[in-house]
């Protein structure tokens, strides 16, 4: 059965209504198998929240308030499938060990494979986990529905004050059955974190990381932020003897941690890593022989001898077998490393290589002060260098990696951090659930005066004595990013576009910049009476070009000519640019037009600029007679999460689609990226009949601009994207095509 990712939402909106949970649940679980598949989503997305969004909807529809008295002692361990070697097992059997005094149940759903009618454990992990007293509970049932009931059943039975979902990408059976308020407090172990995995945008659930490198990732996408659960190895004592003789080093990992290559194999860095005076290596770990070979015929084109490598197989434990050993160092495996494994190395004092090109994927790429101490590698030509370097600064690195696993990793701070994650949480503690994650139903309809009453009283509440607008004037955030202004106001600070040098004109733009402005905009009408198009460009002013006198209170009257103003006396006025600081700030007057502690405009700044683009597109649509589809939302805003960790939360309201989505590609949710993602909305109760195509940021993606449009014309479809794409004007063939940028970005001039 084939889904087409585009239409995921109407699909599974069909068989929501239906009731049809089972149908559902299949698309769902055979979705998440293709993009485990789909080598372009590994270690690049995590995420893919309409699935997450309609599985809440069944366990939420499906939950049942327990009757009977919570057990306080019980934890429920809800988990896919478990191996006899692996990161995840191994991380619930340290979950188990560190609270011996629950009871400890674990559910095991077999969502991934087909129902076989006879489960069971293998006989190393039956001894295991006999040994730690867990209760295991195969789900018997043959439908992927059946089983939902069935563990639903099993959470009625033992009424567990904490669940921990350790469960796979495509469980479609413990996250379609587990909501948030199936127990005080459910967990989301995110330990699948190479491919998109069901449940990890779901607000419902607390969303736990086990690896710097995936919580890095998690704390700038995930709503609310996750917490982070540093992963234990228990103390087997360190290396203190410094090996003596030829250089020997180690690694471990099954076949798809040393797959593939980025920039160079694991075969080429071993190769290269001989030659450089290595004598000795030694691959723990289970691979095949044909596996072995392959390594070992890659040694050899390399121009290094394959004898130098040692495969010693599956061993017992890994703490032991590298003190049997001493090398002198740990090498992360390559090109995908292993978080476990590394925990093990620090504890035992030893130094870490780590491969880490240019091209290493995001969501593997080391995180400064968070995974201990290593020295990278970023191009064969520097691996002597660096082994060079990692010997001579041996014992510094290998106390700096001890110290890290007593201070972070030791079983103590594992179990203090699990136990509070297993209390009943303060009323009113848990966010909560977005009204988007409920079940289908028309958001708020609100006319314009009720948005600018709202957003009135919304920035008053956000005002003195709000947690976010203590801040003194001029007070940067760590990296600049920020910068606080008067009345708690905050501002974009100067940053990577140099856009308070910009406002002040102390930035020259270059001398060919407002030419090639000029070429460009000449080009861009050209191309649109070609197109058969109407065409605009509009610059969003920023916060400071609007609110200067809440950033610097004595700025001078007269107007320092910024590139935007320069831009704009040159260009004549049929080549369509449009810049709004003038209808903004006539708008202050009625109602606020950006938030105090966000970069962009409120609903009514948005709606003020829509009146503006109305009159250009020679729309007759009154604006004010119209009622904006809103939402209302409890955040913390983009610029608070630089000042304040946690940052704190506040109420807003936001423009919301109108009409229904006929297609989105989800960039952002399923790879983490802006560049390229695109929707397409139909209003076909609109007033405007015509349809309009957007190419911009967030402005438009989801601060505004694009819904607002939406309740007006019965096409918008949206590119994130610097350039116009003339190829997708062709394509859609829009009446209207609106270029959207933010101005701090008028710097670089777009290629179309």
């Amino acid at each position: 059965m084939q889904v087409n990712i585009e239409n995921l939402e109407e699909e599974l909106a069909r068989f929501y209504s239906a009731k049809d949970f089972e149908t559902m649940a299949q698309t769902i679980r055979h979705l998440f198998r293709m993009l485990r598949q789909d080598q372009r989503m590994f270690g690049m997305a995590l995420y893919e929240p309409v699935s997450d969004r309609y599985l809440y909807r069944i366990a939420h529809l499906l939950h049942r308030r327990q009757s009977a008295v919570l057990n306080a002692n019980t934890v429920m361990h809800v988990i896919s499938q478990v191996y006899t070697t692996g990161g995840h097992t191994r991380v619930f059997e340290d979950i188990v060990s560190a609270m011996p005094e629950k009871k400890h149940v674990l559910i095991m759903t077999n969502a991934t494979e087909h129902y076989t009618g006879y489960l069971r454990l293998p006989d190393l992990l039956e001894e295991r986990f006999r040994k730690l007293g867990v209760e295991v509970i195969f789900l018997q049932k043959g439908g992927l529905l059946d089983r939902i009931y069935e563990l639903l059943d099993h959470v009625d039975h033992f009424a567990p004050q904490t669940i921990f979902l350790n469960a796979h990408h495509e469980d479609v059976i413990a996250y379609g059955a587990i909501c948030g308020d199936t127990a005080p407090r459910v967990h989301f172990l995110h330990h699948a974190d190479h491919h998109p995995s069901l449940g990890a945008t779901r607000p419902d659930y607390e969303h736990v990381d086990l690896t710097a490198e995936c919580h890095r990732f998690c704390c700038t996408h995930v709503v609310p932020a996750p917490s982070m659960l540093n992963m234990t190895v228990t103390d087997k004592g360190a290396i203190y003897a410094v090996p003596q003789g030829p250089i020997t080093g180690a690694t471990s990992g099954a076949h798809h941690k040393f797959h593939g290559k980025l920039l160079f194999s694991y075969p080429e860095l071993l190769a290269a890593m001989f030659k450089s005076g290595l004598e000795k290596f030694y691959h723990i770990g289970d691979l095949s022989a044909t596996e072995i070979e392959h390594i070992r015929k890659e040694v050899v084109l390399n121009g290094a001898d394959p004898d130098r490598i040692v495969f010693t197989g599956n061993v017992p434990s890994l703490a032991d077998f590298l003190k049997e050993l001493t090398p002198h160092f740990y090498m992360e495996s390559h090109p995908v490393g292993g978080g476990k494994a590394r925990i093990e190395v620090m504890s035992l004092r030893l130094p870490v290589l780590r491969a880490e090109p240019d091209e290493k994927i995001p969501l593997f790429r080391w995180v400064d002060n968070k995974i201990g101490s290593a020295v990278l590698i970023t191009t064969l030509d520097e691996v002597a260098a660096k082994l060079q370097e990692l010997l001579q600064n041996r014992e510094r690195i290998a106390d700096e990696n001890r110290l890290f696993y007593e201070e972070n990793h030791r079983p103590e701070r594992f179990r203090d951090t699990l136990l509070a994650m297993t209390e009943i949480l303060p009323e009113g503690a848990r966010p909560p659930v977005p009204d988007d994650y409920k079940d289908a139903g028309d958001l708020t309809l609100m006319s314009t005066h009720e948005i600018r009453a709202l957003d009135t009283e919304l920035d008053r509440r956000a005002g003195t004595g709000h947690p976010a607008s203590i801040l003194k004037p001029e007070v940067q955030s760590p990296a600049g990013t920020a910068v606080s202004g008067h009345e708690g106001y905050l501002f974009i600070g100067n940053g990577t576009n140099r856009w308070e040098e910009q406002f002040l004109g102390t930035l020259d733009p270059g001398v060919d910049w407002l030419g090639a402005w000029s070429e460009l905009l000449d080009r861009r009408q050209s191309m649109a009476q070609a197109a058969g198009v109407s065409l605009w460009n509009l610059v969003i002013p920023e916060k400071q070009s609007v609110l200067t006198r809440k950033r610097w209170p004595d700025f001078p009257d007269a107007e320092i000519a910024r590139p935007i103003l320069k831009l704009l006396d040159k260009v004549e006025i049929d080549k369509h640019l449009m810049y709004p600081d003038r209808t903004l700030l006539t708008a202050t007057a009625s109602s606020p037009v950006f938030f105090r502690h966000n970069s962009h405009w409120t609903a009514s700044g948005c709606l003020a600029v829509i009146r503006l683009l109305m009159m250009a597109f020679s729309s007759t649509v009154d604006v004010d007679t119209l009622k904006f589809k809103v939402e209302r939302r409890t955040l913390a805003h983009d610029l608070t999460v630089h000042f304040f960790d946690p940052a704190p939360e506040e109420e807003v309201v936001n423009l919301a689609a109108c009409g229904k989505v006929v297609a989105d590609n989800r960039m952002y949710q399923l790879q983490g990226r802006h560049t390229g993602s695109s929707y397409k909305l139909e209003n076909l109760s609109a007033p405007e009949k015509r349809s309009v195509m957007i190419f911009g940021d967030s402005y438009s993606y989801d601060a505004g601009l694009s819904y607002a449009l939406s309740a007006i014309f019965s096409t918008v479809s949206f590119i994130w994207s610097k350039d116009i794409l003339w190829s997708e004007v062709t394509a859609q063939k829009p009446d209207i095509v609106l270029w959207e940028s933010a101005e701090r970005y008028i710097l670089t001039v777009p290629t179309d």
